[in-house]
């Protein structure tokens, strides 16, 4: 699924604020221990539990590591024995808070087009948007094939906009997760993946972080992707 695109220009550290420091030990659920208060204590203690994201310029999130379920498109379907990679998403525009707050998409730049179950797309009480999908999620209005869904705009957490999320709907072998991540979002970043065994993360470059209700650029398409195993 995920496939190498190009590369991006290497990342130079920067020091990090105290408040970024708190921030990115947050979003990495790491625990901070009450001997630990100093500045310079914490930004020791992300650079300890999580290598390689203190020095990353862009907008980093962890990611996740999980595989196909073997029984989840019923019997005589068969999927491969990989392990994918998968973020949490936050999308305040849907239906139901409650189901929006655990979602999770596998990245797959592999895809021209993003994904979602329909058990989530019930779940979140995605919009229909009269479009539909063949099966190589080439878009068309003939009313056949798959529905294509509107999530509004979603959010990695600590507060980067995506864009719009506009999935078709396509069962897939993902328990617990709601759906794939393809180009027609991944595209609009420069992404940098560190796929290692303890905690693997994702750096996007050239989006705007900003807050839901102001006023900013979209971000830059046709941007390159690299992949790298620390």
């Amino acid at each position: 699924m995920l496939a190498l695109l190009a590369l991006i220009p290497a990342l130079r550290p920067g020091r990090l604020t105290l408040g970024k420091t708190k921030q990115l030990l947050s979003r990495f659920a790491v625990a901070i221990p009450n001997s630990v208060f100093e500045a310079d204590e914490l930004r020791a203690l992300l650079r300890s539990e999580l290598p390689g994201v203190a020095e990353a310029t862009g907008h980093a999130v962890p990611l996740e590591y999980i595989a196909a379920a073997a029984d989840a498109l019923g019997t005589g379907a068969t999927v491969d024995s990989k392990s994918y990679c998968a973020v949490r998403l936050e999308l305040p525009e849907v239906a139901s808070p409650e189901a929006a707050s655990t979602v999770c998409f596998v990245l797959d730049t592999a895809a021209s087009n993003s994904l979602v179950t329909p058990e989530a797309s019930t779940a979140l009480g995605a919009r229909p948007t009269g479009v539909t999908a063949s099966a190589s999620t080439a878009t068309s209005s003939d009313g056949g094939g798959f529905q294509q869904v509107n999530l509004g705009e979603v959010w990695l957490p600590g507060g980067l906009s995506l864009g719009p999320l506009a999935p078709v709907v396509m069962p897939l072998p993902l328990p617990g997760r709601a759906g794939l991540l393809g180009l027609d979002v991944l595209a609009r970043f420069a992404i940098e993946l560190v796929l290692r065994p303890g905690r693997p993360f994702a750096v996007l470059q050239h989006g705007q972080t900003r807050r839901p209700g102001s006023s900013s650029r979209p971000p830059r398409p046709d941007a390159p992707t690299l992949i790298r195993v620390a």
